[in-house]
């Protein structure tokens, strides 16, 4: 089975990462329309310890209408690999 996750390691900062990436989105076209800070998370909700953890929720309209278009229930898809 092909793996729906894609990694890419940046040599930066968490903080800058995330600015990086965030810039990155913009430029193809996404726009950021949720943040989970999932260490914050944890930590209120279990007393979790866990590294820094940023679920970045991104967004291009044009290739989510096509992609809503062609399925509609693809909203489902959209969340888990956002």
């Amino acid at each position: 089975m092909k793996s729906i996750i894609h990694s890419k390691f940046i040599s930066k900062p968490y903080h800058e990462a995330v600015d990086y990436v965030k810039e990155k989105l913009k430029q193809f076209g996404f726009g950021v329309i949720s943040e989970i800070n999932m260490k914050e998370t944890l930590k209120i909700k279990i007393d979790a310890e866990v590294h820094p953890y940023l679920i970045i929720g991104a967004c291009n309209p044009t290739f989510a209408n096509k992609a809503i278009a062609a399925e509609k229930n693809i909203g489902v898809f959209f969340y888990l690999v956002t």
